[in-house]
């Protein structure tokens, strides 16, 4: 059976940043005919996460970018709430 050190490094915070443009940079070239761009984060990381893929868009388009969430049961993710 394979065990992961606790303080294995997938990817450091210069290639984290590197993946998070990289990733801004495909929603643009992929949304170049669009008008609007929405970007929704799960609350938590993903919030976060899109938040930065927000900040980097906004740089270096001229799109109209709207930023929202979401928040989501881990547990039961399909289950509206009441």
């Amino acid at each position: 059976m394979y065990s992961m050190k606790e303080n294995t490094k997938i990817l450091n915070s210069y290639e984290i940043g590197h993946k998070i443009n990289r990733l801004a940079w495909e929603i643009y070239e992929d949304s170049l005919t669009q008008k609007n761009i929405i970007l929704i984060g799960i609350s938590g990381r993903g919030e976060k996460l899109a938040e930065k893929i927000y900040d980097i868009l906004i740089k270096i388009s001229s799109i109209n970018i709207q930023l929202g969430s979401i928040e989501l049961n881990k547990d039961v993710p399909f289950k509206h709430p009441i």
